[in-house]
């Protein structure tokens, strides 16, 4: 297995390793080992088929069940696109491409759920020929970044994360009753030390809608600061997606986001998986409001 950077000391390419080998869980550990050190891995237009991209994610981790989501069939993978039930491009007011608008905000994977996403996936199946890159940012380098008061002023802080609250911000916000009721307030701490490197990095995300202990616009200020702080462009990859393109990175440490394309005539369609475990600050008896 040959690894080499990409840009920024952030990410990198992963190359010599045989994808489709019985034997790929041995080679979990050196994967994750590469996660802790470079956060996202790459490997380019490969050509695994569902149940080879699952083998995949299953040597890094226990991947998630997912129901089944608006237009997609759930499993150990989903499929992302704009595509609707009727096998057409969704039309603009769809209720599910305005709830996929938030993909577009900065995020980390589950943070809104008592499960989060420890590691993401995503293989490319069909990409619009213009535009669709996946965008992130290092959470661990900008971290690393903040001034020595910043850090001292974030130890200790809990940001609550809301899915609810981060489509608020796309203007979505008719739930359907039986979704609404199962959407939680969860509490993250606002910065992650991996456990198995002592790396610390920003835990951040728009879904985070108040600081505990903190009045809501102040919170929700500083927030956007740190975001701003996490997105610049020395934090930042944007990869441009290639028909078999995956990658892997650790939610723990980075952000993401969709970049625009032409999405009411072009078809873009990913495959997600991911390994979770538990958000250990969350606790079901307890009642976490967002204002």
């Amino acid at each position: 297995m040959h690894i080499s950077l990409i840009a920024n000391g952030f990410g990198a390419a992963v190359s010599d390793l045989d994808l489709r080998d019985n034997a790929l869980e041995s080679r979990g550990d050196a994967l994750v080992q590469a996660l802790d050190q470079h956060q996202l891995l790459a490997f380019r237009e490969t050509d695994l088929d569902q149940q080879e991209y699952e083998r995949l994610g299953q040597a890094i981790g226990t991947l998630e069940d997912f129901p089944d989501f608006g237009n997609t069939i759930g499993g150990k993978s989903l499929a992302l696109s704009n595509l609707g039930l009727d096998g057409k491009i969704m039309a603009k007011d769809d209720m599910m491409r305005r709830n996929i608008a938030g993909d577009a905000l900065w995020h980390t994977d589950h943070t809104y759920m008592p499960n989060r996403a420890r590691y993401s996936f995503l293989k490319a199946e069909v990409v619009p020929s213009h535009g669709g890159e996946t965008q992130y940012a290092n959470t661990c380098l900008a971290y690393e970044a903040l001034p020595e008061g910043m850090k001292q002023r974030l130890e200790g802080l809990v940001g609550l994360h809301s899915l609810k609250y981060s489509r608020s911000l796309v203007g979505f916000t008719d739930w359907p009753e039986e979704q609404s009721m199962g959407l939680l307030t969860i509490p993250q701490p606002l910065v992650f030390e991996n456990p198995r490197s002592g790396r610390k990095s920003l835990y951040i995300a728009s879904h985070i809608g108040e600081i505990v202990g903190m009045e809501t616009a102040a919170a929700r200020k500083l927030v956007g600061e740190l975001i701003d702080f996490a997105t610049q462009p020395q934090f930042v990859y944007a990869h441009k997606w290639r028909p078999g393109d995956v990658l892997v990175w650790d939610d723990r440490a980075t952000m993401h986001r969709r970049a625009p394309y032409d999405d009411m005539h072009e078809l873009r369609r990913l495959r997600t998986m991911r390994v979770i475990e538990p958000s250990d600050l969350y606790d079901p008896e307890a009642e976490y409001v967002i204002h």
